[in-house]
């Protein structure tokens, strides 16, 4: 495997958000599946919690949080990807991007960005 990344969707996993936090990253990961032909079946884009194998090119990797699995992906298509359950609680410390409105605003953008890449990436 070229990328192992942490699921909340996955059968054996399980989290504990607000019913708001959960409605957004659902609409994340909708938009991202949409947008991003290399992340449509993955089933969740958006834990941020991944491992990647030393041969996947991190190169210009400018991106931080949970859009650096994204980023890496959609720079290197035809990664062999696996996902894995995870448990993911409440946070003790900190706050969720996901709460930040000019965050939320930027998000589509950024996605689109990601988009471009991809595509350009395909196509060499």
């Amino acid at each position: 495997m070229d990328i192992v990344f942490g699921s909340r969707f996955l059968d054996g996993s399980s989290f504990n958000l607000s019913s708001y936090r959960r409605f957004i990253t659902l609409l994340a990961n909708a938009y991202i599946k949409v947008m991003l032909p290399c992340a449509s079946n993955l089933s969740d884009t958006t834990s941020g919690f991944f491992t990647i194998s030393e041969k996947v090119s991190v190169e210009d990797i400018s991106i931080k949080g949970s859009k650096t699995l994204l980023f890496i992906v959609s720079k290197n298509p035809g990664l062999r990807i696996a996902e894995v359950p995870i448990t993911f609680n409440k946070r003790i410390y900190g706050k969720s991007k996901l709460l930040n409105p000019f965050y939320i605003l930027r998000f589509p953008f950024e996605i689109y960005e990601f988009r471009r890449h991809y595509m350009k990436c395909k196509k060499e």
